[in-house]
């Protein structure tokens, strides 16, 4: 068997052939705590998982339900919330920081559990995703800067889970962002901004608008000049909005 593409479909608890080898086609099993990888010997199947690049999965059978029950809920989004252009960057042949991307991958899955139109994540489960994340991320080696802005994302996400506004995690995603339009990862950045846009609830304009200047940027450099022009036009619309709003309250 060769697989030579990402999957489309990767969902909690599933396990999908990334990229075959010259020897052993390589896995990825998604759940609720993050990404494993495994080698599957002979190509005949899903053999049991060598090498964990992930978090294990917690000990209580309870955190755990809760875990996959609160990463399901993610299923039903359409867009980029499954972030395959880090997983592809993660299977790339002679990547030496694939574990980089993956990381990147966790710390989205972690972003996209405060998406305000979800159901709440338990805080047991939550408070667990967040420091597995952030162990993987301080175990990478070397610490560069993509691992720094990853971390920043994480200790937010820390903080909002303590019940601070989830607006605090608008800035480090778009910081993200605009360090991977800068390396010409412009998938990637892509992905982070509209992650970052789907944690909207209409209190922070401000990094709204940004946030939508800065997809429409990505999308022209892609190519995409109609969807560019519609984020330009989006941000538009926001700051008419939220200037009507602040001269209305003055």
């Amino acid at each position: 068997m060769h697989v030579t593409s990402v999957r489309q479909r990767i969902f909690a608890g599933r396990t999908t052939i990334i990229r075959a080898g010259n020897r052993r086609p390589v896995a990825y099993r998604t759940h609720a705590g993050g990404v494993c990888r495994s080698s599957l010997a002979g190509g005949r199947g899903v053999g049991h998982f060598s090498r964990t690049l992930s978090v294990p999965l917690p000990l209580s059978t309870e955190v755990r339900e809760l875990m996959m029950k609160s990463a399901a809920a993610l299923e039903t989004h359409a867009g980029s919330w499954l972030h395959e252009a880090f997983l592809a960057r993660a299977a790339e042949p002679g990547n030496e920081q694939g574990r980089h991307a993956l990381g990147a991958f966790l710390t989205l899955r972690l972003a996209d559990r405060f998406d305000p139109s979800d159901e709440p994540a338990h805080p047991l489960a939550l408070a667990y995703q967040v420091r597995a994340t952030r162990d993987y991320l301080t175990d990478l080696e070397p610490q560069n800067v993509e691992s720094n802005h990853l971390l920043q994302v994480v200790r937010m996400a820390d903080a909002v889970q303590q019940g601070k506004s989830r607006a605090i995690l608008w800035p480090p995603l778009l910081s993200y962002a605009s360090w991977l339009e800068q390396e010409l990862q412009l998938g990637e950045a892509l992905d982070v901004v509209e992650t970052a846009l789907r944690l909207n609830d209409g209190k922070a304009p401000t990094e709204e608008i940004a946030a939508l200047l800065q997809r429409a940027r990505i999308l022209r450099s892609l190519g995409q000049l109609d969807e560019a022009t519609a984020s330009y036009e989006a941000a538009r619309v926001r700051a008419v909005t939220a200037s009507a709003g602040r001269c209305f309250c003055s």
